[in-house]
C-alpha cells in the first residue's frame, strides 16, 4: 500500500475511490497517466482544486477476486459510460454475478478465482442507516468491520457465521425473502439520514426488532458449518460530534473550483469544513470520481449558508 500525506500540484490527480484500513479512510488517487493507486489519508486533507473539463476523465478500473484478497485493476482509458471503459465494465459486471449469483450457479462453471474466495469464512449481517433504512448483507472474515465502514451503515449486528461464502449468500437471500430486508440503501438516502437523523435510541430498538425476527427465520438453518452470533457494532464516527450539526454542500463537485477540508468520513460521504460555515457540509464524493482534477491555491465557486441550508 504506497501513501502519500497530501495530493501534489503539479500534475493531474484523478480520485478513483475510497478506502478503508482499520477504520481509517483514505481517498485512492492516480497521478497523470500512471496506473499505481496511491493511498492519501482523508481525514484533515485539504481539497482545494479545480475540474478540468477540457481534459478527459479516466476510467475508475475495477477489483479482481482472489483467494487470498482483493486486487486493484488500474485503467489508463477513457469511460465510455458511466465511470466505466467498455472492457473494464464487461470485467466488473462479471466478477459482480459470479460474486453474488455463486450459490446458485454449479461449481464446475465458476470461475475459480470467485470459488476460491468464496471458500473463506462469511459472516452475514443486518445494518441500519440513519433514515432508518436497513439492509442485510454479507463480509468476508470472521472478524473485523471494514464492509460496515466501507457502505457507512450507522448500527449493525452480527447474526451468522458460515465456513464459506456460499452458504452465507443462501442466507442472505433467505432473509430477504422472509422479512423483506433489501441488500443495498443507495446514496441519496445516506446523504439525507444525516441530514434529518432519525435519534440512536430509535435506531437501536428497529435494528434490535430486526435482529430477532431474522433470527427466528435463521433457527432452522443452524448447523456444523453455519452457527448463529450475537454481535454488535457502530460506526465510529457515531462518536464525533461532526455529524451532530449538518448541511448538504450545494456545489457540483464535478465542475467548477471548490475549497474544503474533509474533516472525517462515513462510507464515501465526506464531513467538509468550509470557512464561514458552522455546519458540517457533506456530500457523496462519488461525482468526483475520474474527473480530471488540478490540485492548488484555488478560490472556491461562491456559495451562501442559505444554499447549503436549502
Amino acid at each position: 500500500m504506497s501513501s502519500i500525506d497530501e495530493i501534489p500540484y503539479s500534475e493531474t490527480v484523478y480520485v478513483v475511490g475510497v478506502s478503508w484500513r482499520e477504520n481509517f479512510s483514505y481517498l485512492n488517487v492516480l497521478l497523470g497517466d500512471q496506473k499505481e493507486r496511491l493511498y492519501v489519508p482523508a481525514a484533515g486533507l485539504r481539497m482545494s482544486f479545480k475540474v478540468e473539463q477540457e481534459k478527459p476523465q479516466r476510467c475508475l478500473g475495477y477489483t479482481r477476486r482472489s483467494h487470498q484478497d482483493i486486487t486493484y485493476v488500474a485503467c489508463k482509458n477513457a469511460p465510455e459510460s458511466g465511470r466505466l471503459c467498455g472492457s473494464c465494465n464487461k470485467s466488473d459486471r462479471i466478477q459482480s454475478a459470479n460474486l453474488h449469483q455463486a450459490h446458485r450457479r454449479e461449481m464446475a462453471l465458476m470461475e475459480p478465482s470467485i470459488k476460491q474466495y468464496l471458500e473463506h469464512p462469511h459472516r452475514l449481517y443486518v445494518a441500519i442507516f440513519r433514515d432508518g433504512s436497513t439492509k442485510v448483507g454479507t463480509t468476508r472474515g470472521a472478524n473485523g468491520g471494514q464492509r460496515l465502514v466501507e457502505q457507512g451503515a450507522w448500527f449493525a449486528h452480527y447474526i451468522a457465521l458460515a465456513t464459506n461464502g456460499f452458504e452465507i449468500r443462501e442466507l442472505e437471500d433467505l432473509l430477504t425473502d422472509a422479512i423483506g430486508l433489501k441488500q443495498a440503501v443507495n446514496s441519496t438516502r445516506k446523504v439525507m439520514g444525516h441530514m434529518q437523523p432519525l435519534e440512536d435510541e430509535i435506531l437501536q430498538i428497529k435494528l434490535s426488532d430486526i435482529q430477532s425476527a431474522a433470527h427466528d427465520v435463521l433457527d432452522v438453518r443452524w448447523s456444523d458449518t453455519v452457527t448463529p452470533l450475537n454481535v454488535g457494532w457502530s460506526n465510529p464516527a457515531s462518536a464525533l460530534t461532526t455529524w451532530t450539526r449538518t448541511a448538504k454542500y450545494p456545489l457540483p463537485l464535478d465542475a467548477g473550483t471548490h475549497n474544503f477540508e474533509i474533516d472525517s468520513m462515513i462510507g464515501r460521504l465526506a464531513g467538509m469544513n468550509r470557512l464561514g460555515f458552522p455546519q458540517t457540509l457533506i456530500a457523496d464524493l462519488y461525482p468526483l470520481f475520474g474527473q480530471p482534477l488540478q490540485f492548488g491555491d484555488y478560490e472556491a465557486d461562491g456559495i451562501s449558508i442559505q444554499e447549503a441550508l436549502f
